[in-house]
C-alpha cells in the first residue's frame, strides 16, 4: 500500500519532527511504501522563520517595536542560532524523511495517487496554529475515490475551539486522537467515535532511536544533567543545578538562544536531541517528549510541573507506567528509577495503537 503522511513535518520543533519520523518508520514496518507529503502551509511555519518582518506592515506592529526595542534586539540576537538550527532540521528531513517532491503550500497540489492518507500526529486541529482550521488536516483535498483517510493521534491543543461542525470529519474513514478530552468531546458533541492512541515516538523500537542517536556528532561530557523546557521555569533550572552540584556533573540546557551563564547547547538537530537524552545521567524537563525520550532510554528523569493543562498527557503516561512519583514541584531525593514494571507495561500500552493502524491501513477493494 502507498501511504502519505500529512503532519507538521516542516516545523523546526523536536517533538513535531521526531514523531513524524517515528510514524513514518512504524507504518513502513507494516510493509507499506510511505511518503511524508511535502505540504507545508505558511500558517504552520510562521513561528519557525529565522526572522519575520511581518510586523512592519501595520502601524500597531511598528509601534510595538518602537516602544519595546528589547523585543526587537532579542529577535536580532536569535538570527544566527535560528539559521544554524534551521539548517540542521533541514538536513535531518533530507536524511530521515522520504519526502514527496517538491515542497508546496497549495492544497491543489497534494498528490492523489496514495492508497491511504494518515493525518497526524501533532496539533493538526489546533486553530491557533493553522488559522481557523487548515482544511488539509481534515482531509478536505482531492483524492482517489478508493483512498483511505485516517487521523493518527490528532490533537486540537488545549483549546479545542475548532470543533464547530461534524462535517469537518466527514472525510475520515477512522479517527484516532491523543487526548481523552478530545475523544470525549467528539463523542458528546457530534456522536463521532474515536480511539486514543500512543504518541508515535513510542511506537517504534528503541533500536530505531539508537540508530538516530548514532548519527549525532555532538560532543558531550561523560556525565551531565540535561535540561529541556518547553515552558521555561527557573524552578526546573534550579533543581537541575542542585542535582549537578550533588553529583559533580555539568548542566546542559537545550536552549539555543537564551542568554545564560549556564552550559547551554547551541544549536542542535533532532538527531543530537535524541543522543543527548540517550546519554544523559539525569534529565529535568517540563516537556512531554522530554519525558517520553527519558522513558525510552530508561534515564533518571524528573518532570517539573508548571500546572498547565497540557501536562495531562504526561500525567496519564506516567500514571500508566507507575512513574507518577517523578512529577515534582521541588528538589527531589535522588533515587534511581526501577524501569522493570514500566518496560513490561509499555508494550501493552502500544498494542491498541498498533492495532488501530494495522486494521485501518487496509486497501479498499
Amino acid at each position: 500500500m502507498k501511504v502519505g503522511i500529512l503532519t507538521f513535518h516542516g516545523a523546526d520543533n523536536y517533538g513535531a519532527v521526531l514523531q513524524a519520523f517515528a510514524l513514518q518508520e512504524y507504518i513502513r514496518s507494516l510493509n507499506n511504501d510511505v511518503d511524508m507529503v511535502n505540504y507545508s502551509p505558511k500558517a504552520v511555519l510562521k513561528d519557525y522563520k529565522t526572522f519575520s518582518f511581518a510586523f512592519s506592515n501595520t502601524f500597531t506592529g511598528v509601534k510595538k517595536y518602537l516602544l519595546h526595542p528589547l523585543i526587537l534586539l532579542r529577535r536580532f540576537i536569535r538570527i544566527i542560532p535560528f539559521t544554524r538550527r534551521a539548517k540542521k532540521f533541514d538536513n535531518f528531513r533530507k536524511c530521515f524523511f522520504d519526502l514527496s517532491e517538491p515542497s508546496y503550500t497549495d492544497i491543489e497540489k497534494i498528490p492523489q495517487d496514495y492508497d491511504a492518507y494518515v493525518i497526524g500526529s501533532d496539533q493538526v486541529w489546533n486553530t491557533k496554529i493553522s488559522q481557523d482550521g487548515e482544511p488539509v488536516y481534515f482531509g478536505k483535498f482531492k483524492k482517489n475515490i478508493n483512498s483511505i483517510c485516517i487521523s493518527y493521534a490528532a490533537s486540537a491543543g488545549d483549546g479545542e475551539e475548532l470543533l464547530n461542525t461534524s462535517e469537518s470529519f466527514d472525510d475520515f474513514d477512522a479517527i484516532s486522537v491523543r487526548e481523552i478530552s478530545l475523544k470525549n468531546l467528539l463523542q458528546s458533541k457530534f456522536n463521532i467515535a474515536s480511539e486514543i492512541v500512543a504518541d508515535p515516538t513510542l511506537l517504534v523500537e528503541p533500536e530505531v532511536w539508537n540508530q538516530v542517536a548514532a548519527t549525532s556528532t555532538y560532543n558531550t561530557p561523560e556525565k551531565y544533567v540535561l535540561v529541556y523546557m518547553v515552558y521555561y521555569t527557573e524552578k526546573a533550572l534550579s533543581i537541575a543545578k542542585k542535582i549537578a552540584r550533588k553529583k559533580n556533573m555539568k548542566v546542559l540546557i537545550i536552549d539555543f538562544c537564551r542568554i545564560t551563564k549556564n552550559h547551554f547547547i547551541s544549536p542542535i538537530g533532532p538527531e543530537d536531541f535524541v543522543s543527548l537524552f540517550k546519554n544523559a545521567s539525569y534529565v529535568v524537563t517540563t516537556s512531554f517528549h522530554g519525558t517520553v525520550f527519558s522513558v525510552i532510554f530508561n534515564r533518571n528523569f524528573y518532570f517539573v510541573s508548571t500546572k498547565r493543562k497540557g501536562e495531562n498527557r504526561v500525567r496519564l503516561l506516567l500514571n500508566d507506567l507507575k512513574l507518577e512519583h517523578r512529577i515534582i514541584d521541588d528538589t527531589p531525593e535522588l533515587k534511581p528509577i526501577d524501569y522493570a514494571y514500566a518496560m513490561k507495561i509499555l508494550p501493552e500500552l502500544r498494542a491498541s495503537s498498533e492495532a488501530f493502524l494495522q486494521k485501518t491501513l487496509i486497501k479498499k477493494e
